[in-house]
C-alpha cells in the first residue's frame, strides 16, 4: 500500500496540540481518501519531574477520521464511507520545540479504537471493529502494535488481527544530525 498525508498543527494556548489533515491510501485491496482531526499529547497532569530531557507528565490524545473508500483489485465489497475514533493516554518525558511542537524523549502510550468498518458482510452491512494498541517511543523511533481482539470476533472473522509498525522520524533524525554537526567538539573549542 502507498500512503500520503498532510497535517496542519494549531496551538491551544501553547504548544501546538490541535491538528487537522487529509490523506490517501492506494493499494490492491482498496483505495481511500480521508480527513482527520484531533488533539495530540495534551497535558492532563501537572509536570511530575522536569529535567534536561524535558518534562515528565501524562498526556491525552483523540483522533477522529472519516474516509471514502473504493474497491481495489482484490476486494470488491468495501464500504463507501467509514469513520474512526481513537482516544489514547500516554506517559512520558516531553520537550516543546521553538516552533511549539511537542516531541517525546520517551513515551509509553495506550489507545482504544472504534472503526465503523471498511469491509461489508454478505448482506452489505459494514463490520465494526474495536481494537487496542500499545506504543513505545524513544527519541525518533516508535514501535506500535495493535490487536482487534475486542468485541465479538466470531461475528466478524475467524480470529484477531495483529499488526505492528516500526517508525523512524526522519525529520527528527535530520535535525539531530544538523545539531551534532553545528556543535564544536572539545578539540575544536580548545584550539580556538
Amino acid at each position: 500500500m502507498i500512503d500520503g498525508s498532510i497535517t496542519r498543527w494549531f496551538p491551544l494556548f501553547r504548544p501546538k496540540v490541535i491538528f487537522a489533515g487529509a490523506g490517501f491510501s492506494v493499494g490492491t485491496i482498496y483505495q481511500q481518501g480521508f480527513l482527520r482531526a484531533g488533539i495530540r499529547r495534551m497535558p492532563i497532569t501537572p509536570t511530575l519531574y522536569s529535567g534536561s530531557w524535558g518534562d515528565v507528565s501524562a498526556r491525552a490524545s483523540v483522533l477522529g477520521r472519516i474516509s471514502y473508500q473504493d474497491n481495489g483489485a482484490v476486494l470488491h465489497s468495501v464500504r463507501r464511507t467509514a469513520g474512526l475514533v481513537q482516544p489514547s493516554i500516554a506517559f512520558g518525558q516531553y520537550v516543546t520545540t521553538e516552533t511549539g511542537e511537542t516531541i517525546p524523549t520517551w513515551e509509553i502510550e495506550f489507545a482504544l479504537m472504534w472503526d465503523s468498518g471498511i469491509f461489508v458482510n454478505t448482506t452489505g452491512q459494514s463490520q465494526e471493529h474495536f481494537a487496542w494498541a500499545i506504543a513505545g517511543s524513544f527519541g525518533p523511533v516508535r514501535l506500535e502494535t495493535w490487536n482487534d481482539s475486542m468485541g465479538n470476533i466470531a461475528e466478524r472473522d475467524y480470529g484477531p488481527t495483529y499488526g505492528a509498525t516500526l517508525t523512524l522520524d526522519v525529520f527528527r533524525v535530520w535535525n539531530m544530525i544538523q545539531d551534532f554537526r553545528s556543535k564544536p567538539t572539545t578539540n575544536q573549542s580548545a584550539s580556538s
